[in-house]
């Protein structure tokens, strides 16, 4: 985060902004005016936060291009999506459910953390910034996956450097209406499931994967895509303690 004088925060959000820029335009990504404005009221607000640390980079172009940018990455799957109900999980500072809200103004975005730091962050923000049709949801995602007024009632899940793939899958799958989809973010040698005998339970086929690159050697990164076909049994999802069991099982 940044401390000292005015002028040296400024020239911070200056710098976040124009590499954040810079970086969709090297990624062929056409985001709106609105997301210029969604961009900077965050920085103004993240770089005057004094609570728990929400973001693991301090430069500003790590920070345009390996969180904002790479959120943006949703833009590729643009056809093949239904953004109207966006759950974001584990979502801690905002990215990538922001994005969706920036490329797609019209969708209801809910960012989902258990973390309270983080929450109040997400909350804050909010409020400060004013930006409507976006709201956080306190709550560890396997416990409030069950809950009627959550389950199966959204269009798109998001689920970006949470968790193996296999895990965030069976998080994500019961939030889904029948028709919704998954997208992941996944880094270099993460594995994740195509075959259809690895997400039956899970009522989700693999769409596609996106391979990409962030600018400036940043790292490759994939976005993989799934459709919810059927409905799941009640206990997905289970423990957290269980998934993880089972996601290391299936990854070995």
């Amino acid at each position: 985060m940044i401390s000292g004088e005015a002028p040296q925060t400024e020239e911070f959000i200056r710098k976040v902004c124009k590499a954040f820029r810079e970086a969709l335009d090297l990624m062929e990504i056409d985001a709106p005016q609105t997301a210029d404005l969604i961009i900077e009221s965050w920085i103004q607000y993240f770089v005057r936060w004094k609570g728990r640390r929400v973001v693991g980079f301090e430069n500003p172009e790590d920070i345009a291009v390996k969180l904002l940018a790479d959120s943006f990455a949703i833009s590729y799957a643009a056809g093949d999506i239904c953004p109207l109900r966006t759950l974001d999980i584990g979502s801690g500072n905002g990215w990538p459910g922001l994005a969706v809200k920036a490329l797609f103004p019209d969708a209801h975005v809910t960012l989902l953390d258990s973390r309270k730091g983080s929450c109040d962050f997400m909350k804050g923000y909010i409020e400060t910034a004013g930006l409507s049709g976006v709201e956080v949801l306190e709550a560890r995602a396997e416990e409030v996956a069950h809950v009627s007024s959550q389950r199966e009632q959204y269009s798109l899940v998001t689920s970006r450097a949470v968790a193996d793939p296999p895990v965030c899958l069976e998080l994500s799958t019961g939030f889904l209406k029948q028709g919704g989809q998954v997208a992941l973010w996944v880094g270099p040698g993460q594995k994740f499931p195509k075959e259809a005998d690895c997400l039956v339970k899970f009522g989700l086929r693999h769409l596609f994967t996106h391979g990409y690159c962030l600018p400036h050697g940043m790292g490759d990164r994939l976005l993989v895509l799934y459709l919810k076909e059927s409905f799941v049994e009640e206990d997905i999802p289970r423990s957290y303690a269980s998934i993880k069991r089972a996601s290391r099982k299936s990854l070995q």
